[in-house]
């Protein structure tokens, strides 16, 4: 079933998009709503002849994961398409049509009825068979085991790969139905192409090599996707280029840290370096340079900081932050020397790389040398705890200015060995991290696990920070129910904190707490850019003049300015004028207003008709 809210909607579009949105549910504008498994589509109509197609996909707990839109929309956000569609899920959710899930259809067929039905399917989509093509290439050299000579290396389709790459590549520049439908196109970001979507199935193939103990193979792999990605690049048009620049660097990276994981795994001898040495410099003449492999290359196995660092010889920090200490460290080490002080921070580069390659090889003892030299505590500490050296670990954590992300690691992982006295010591201890960053995350975590635990007053204290942080109604909420009778004096530090906050959040607030004099000058401050739709419901009683004027500062320029796929839009703002009006007796104000609007925009033919439904 859909797990979100209003809330998680408006998060997700601009205020208009989401009051077009409305507008757009309400006149029942989105058809054929169906879901399959965690995929729910439907038509809206728009102001094309054809409707427009939405996509909405769910994650396991049912929170919205990705959604897509066939429409043009380039502006930043869901589309008010997506945002009907998942207005219409929340409000219409009888209308769905729930189709079984592929899985069941499929289940009971014997192969030769599975057979027919991909072929013809294929036949009716030929996109299909493309998918089809794609799927099974990357099935196979995920498989290492099915492709490998026995006592040899698995074989590597590199022509196979570089075809799919740049069919990712021609299906995310084509866009609008077919870019959407496999996750590599965004209309919503102006151009925008999930590079990273792309790229993670061949990562993903090699990363299978990789664990089968099969690294060149991976290597090879990997060699083939950097000379297509390189051509793919290069051929993008400079407007989709500029819109995905950050993303393709992104993917460049992840691709860059993983060769460099599969060199460092394998036995090169010095001329087989200097041969990948070569690709690397051809590849980097070219669009791609991959300075952490190189850096790999350089460094090897053999660097001395390496070497002591694995032998123990290297003391990890142990009262200050890692970073801070592991700086003293090498300003110690090496107070005179600059270059080497650069070769050293280089070093720390590569540590993931060489973390990632003692994990899979069982290499617990070295793990936990390098993570504590490097500077590396959530993953030493995390170890310790998967090892069972829970004590160890926590006194480790306890013995630091934990950041607020890295104490909620830890205590997660704490409290999924069902340590959860540790796992709030660690959480408390990371309350009084300097930073601010996911200290929110953090307390909200907290606040319900000692609660639990009888922790009131910690309890209290974690939902406290969880609200300051974030400022949202749940997290007020949460306060107002651990607070109790302290209540009241909590409330007017909370609300002594909206006075200055900027968050579109305070809205909800101020409308839960009915203090609707200052959701209306939040309004009229310009310091809103919510939805105004719900500020008008609840000032509509009170406050009639203020709440007619809003619904009307909305709906006149539309109207002024003739922008016709907005009419619905004007006309829902003037509809709820209207019922204000009727509310407090005075549609005698109302009509002759409305004639006023028909004479001044009567050759608006498409307006007209929504008007006249207001007399």
């Amino acid at each position: 079933m859909p797990n979100f809210t209003e809330a998680d909607i408006r998060a997700r579009a601009s205020a208009q998009s989401y009051s077009r949105g409305v507008s757009y549910q309400r006149d029942g504008a989105v058809l054929a709503l169906a879901q399959r498994d965690n995929v729910i589509t439907a038509e809206v109509s728009g102001s094309d002849y054809a409707p427009y197609d939405v996509e909405i996909h769910l994650d396991a707990t049912g929170a919205i994961h990705s959604a897509g839109c066939s429409c043009p929309y380039e502006q930043g956000g869901y589309c008010k398409h997506i945002v009907a569609v998942l207005l219409a899920v929340l409000k219409n959710s009888d209308d769905i049509a729930v189709h079984p899930s592929v899985a069941s259809l499929l289940a009971g067929l014997g192969e030769a009825e599975l057979r027919q039905i991909v072929l013809t399917v294929a036949q009716a989509e030929p996109g299909f068979a493309d998918a089809i093509e794609r799927e099974v290439n990357l099935l196979r050299r995920t498989r290492a085991e099915a492709v490998t000579p026995a006592g040899g290396a698995p074989a590597v389709d590199a022509a196979a790969a570089r075809r799919d790459l740049r069919r990712s590549f021609r299906l995310a520049t084509q866009g609008g139905d077919r870019g959407h439908r496999h996750g590599y196109y965004d209309y919503d970001e102006g151009g925008y192409i999930d590079a990273d979507a792309i790229l993670q199935p061949h990562l993903a193939a090699a990363r299978a090599f990789l664990a089968g103990g099969h690294p060149a193979a991976a290597a090879e792999l990997l060699a083939a996707i950097v000379d297509e990605w390189g051509e793919c690049v290069t051929d993008l048009e400079e407007w989709v280029y500029d819109a995905s620049e950050e993303s393709i660097g992104q993917a460049a990276e992840s691709l860059d840290f993983l060769l460099a994981e599969c060199l460092l795994s394998q036995p090169l001898s010095p001329a087989e370096r200097r041969g990948w040495e070569k690709r690397l410099d051809a590849w980097a003449e070219g669009a791609m340079r991959l300075a952490i492999t190189e850096l790999a290359l350089e460094t090897w196995w053999d660097d001395p900081w390496l070497q002591a660092a694995l032998q123990g010889q290297i003391a990890g920090p142990v009262s200050e932050t890692a970073a801070d200490d592991l700086a003293e460290e090498i300003e110690e080490d090496s107070e005179e020397d600059d270059e080497e002080d650069d070769e050293q921070y280089d070093v720390q580069v590569l540590t993931p790389v060489w973390l990632s390659i003692l994990e899979r090889a069982g290499r617990t003892h070295e793990f936990l040398n390098l993570a504590l030299a490097a500077g590396e505590i959530v993953p030493y500490l995390l170890k310790l705890i998967a090892i069972g050296a829970v004590e160890q670990a926590v006194a480790a954590a306890l013995a630091r200015p934990l950041n607020a992300a890295a104490s909620l690691s830890v205590a997660k992982a704490l409290a999924e060995q069902q340590r959860r006295p540790e796992a709030l010591a660690v959480a408390a201890h990371g309350l009084a991290a300097p930073t601010f960053h996911a200290t929110g995350e953090l307390a909200a975590w907290l606040a319900p696990l000692a609660e639990q635990a009888g922790e009131r007053e910690l309890a209290l204290r974690a939902a406290r920070i969880a609200f300051l942080n974030r400022l949202t109604l749940a997290d007020y909420q949460v306060v107002e129910r651990m607070a109790g009778s302290s209540w009241p004096a909590v409330k007017g530090e909370l609300l002594a904190a909206l006075k200055t906050a900027r968050s579109s959040q305070v809205m909800n607030i101020y409308l839960y707490e009915q203090m609707l004099p200052e959701a209306m000058a939040l309004v009229d401050n310009r310091s809103y850019y919510g939805d105004l739709a719900p500020v008008v419901a609840a000032t509509g009683k009170d406050y009639p003049d203020w709440a007619i004027r809003q619904c009307k500062r909305h709906a006149e320029p539309i109207m002024n300015e003739g922008k016709s796929v907005a009419y619905a839009d004007a006309a829902a703002w003037l509809g709820r004028a209207r019922e204000i009006y009727a509310q407090h007796g005075r549609l005698a104000e109302w009509e002759p207003y409305l004639e006023g609007l028909l004479a001044t925009h009567g050759r608006k033919y498409k307006l007209v008709p929504l008007l006249r439904a207001l007399e």
